[in-house]
């Protein structure tokens, strides 16, 4: 085994969803949606949503935002 061959996987798959969500979000919100709410009562695909713009969000006032 190589050292350190399964974090470029992980890297490559963490970008990969990163991606998937931002592509889910712009659907989501093309479709007519407001942005999604990150509240206790709200479930499903908003839920989810929410959760991920929230870290994003979280993220990206700590500078740790990578694009």
């Amino acid at each position: 085994m190589l050292p350190g061959w399964e974090d470029k996987l992980r890297a490559e798959a963490d970008k990969d969803r990163w991606q998937e969500r931002l592509t889910a979000l712009s659907e989501y919100r093309a479709a007519g949606n407001d942005w999604p709410r990150h509240k206790a009562f709200v479930t499903g695909e908003e839920h989810d949503l929410s959760v991920w713009l929230h870290t994003q969000r979280c993220k990206a006032r700590r500078g740790e935002l990578g694009l």
